[in-house]
């Protein structure tokens, strides 16, 4: 490599941004909202749901156990047009919605070796809502799974509706933190991971260090599939979430809509919708760094995935231009998102502890029932 170039490692990244989640369902007046309600009101809908009795919808999936809806689940088992194929691994963010989607199209890649997902936690959601995060894993006779509500999903006003309750089995995942590297499962340390939040930093640091274990990683891919003489291109799969993908690649694509006089108001921190695509390619520099780049538009991508696959470098309307002709500091505005959600997060964890302790602890509606049973307004 000579001086000033990058070395471009010869494996495409396909990024998969996870299904539809509860996370993702539209907001609605007149919901349950957990950042508001009282005490009795949330017991209530507990026990409405565990009963059988058609309650409220939740006004957004925020704060919730984030697994997909059943649009999501729709949506995850959809076949692609054609297999992926020459994967040689699969990484998945931790949280359940993640690694749902990763399980479900499993089966259509042609792997190459261990079909296990890996598991790292330094791709999951940058945000610090608390469904942002690994989930409260339990063990059962050797097997590790969670629960998690599953909302009816979509985009109508019962979007938010409880549907039932859903276990997702994590028992095969390879997990590439120790324990002790993981996210907390106690109540007391998820907790205190709301309300003293992650730095951005310290996230965009953590995001630099997968960047360069990717490459290593992609690098032993390369030298199998040359050593081996099959055809085609290695790949490797990640399966994420849209707002800590800018993060990731250092571009950000966000989402704004337009206000009647000419400007830009931003929505949302991704452009890129539930299940959609892209690919990427590493490129190492001469200190180590590691960066992520989009591929030109790829022809046998489109015929992979269809409509799925998506080329944000190409398209132009994602460059948000403003009355006065100045273009939206997408960047600006993710940062700014963040922030505030992180004061929101911190404010919800000291006013409503006590119902943020109960989602925290989430092993299940039986069991969150019976310890709300008794709880009156506070």
């Amino acid at each position: 490599m000579q001086q000033g170039q990058e070395l471009e490692l010869g494996v495409d990244i396909v990024f998969w941004r996870h299904a539809q989640a509860a996370s993702n369902i539209p907001a609605v007046q007149g919901g349950l909202d957990v950042t508001t309600c009282g005490g009795s009101e949330f017991a209530t809908f507990l026990s409405n749901i565990k009963n059988g009795k058609k309650d409220v919808p939740v006004s957004n999936g925020c704060y919730w156990m984030d697994g997909l809806t059943s649009k999501g689940l729709s949506q995850a088992h959809q076949a692609s047009p054609q297999q992926l194929k020459n994967v040689y691994g699969i990484v998945s963010s931790p949280c359940t919605r993640a690694f749902q989607t990763a399980n479900l199209k499993v089966g259509s890649f042609e792997l190459v070796g261990e079909p296990r997902i890996q598991i790292d936690k330094r791709i999951q959601e940058a945000t610090p809502w608390s469904q942002d995060t690994t989930p409260i894993l339990q063990t059962d006779n050797g097997r590790v799974y969670t629960r998690y509500l599953e909302f009816l999903g979509g985009s109508d006003s019962d979007a938010g509706r409880v549907v039932k309750e859903v276990e997702v089995d994590y028992t095969h995942a390879l997990w590439r933190q120790d324990v002790a590297e993981r996210d907390p499962q106690t109540v007391e340390g998820r907790l205190a991971a709301l309300k003293h939040p992650k730095t951005i930093e310290e996230i965009q640091k953590a995001l630099g260090g997968f960047l360069v274990d990717e490459f290593a990683e992609g690098k032993k891919d390369l030298e199998e599939h040359l050593k081996s003489g099959r055809e085609g291109t290695p790949r490797r799969v990640w399966v994420s979430h849209g707002g800590v993908f800018n993060l990731l690649e250092g571009i950000f694509h966000c989402e704004y809509v337009e206000t009647p006089d000419g400007n830009w108001c931003w929505k949302g921190s991704a452009s890129l919708r539930p299940m959609q695509v892209r690919v990427f390619r590493l490129h190492r520099s001469e200190d180590g760094t590691v960066l992520l780049k989009e591929k030109p538009r790829d022809s046998h991508y489109e015929e992979v995935f269809g409509s799925l696959y998506r080329h944000l470098a190409s398209e132009l309307s994602l460059q948000y231009k403003n009355a006065d002709g100045s273009l939206v500091d997408q960047k600006k505005g993710y940062f700014d998102f963040w922030n505030a959600v992180r004061d929101e997060v911190v404010n919800v964890a000291q006013r409503q502890e006590q119902i943020m302790r109960q989602l925290l602890r989430w092993k299940g509606l039986q069991e969150a029932t019976q310890q709300t049973e008794t709880w009156t307004e506070f």
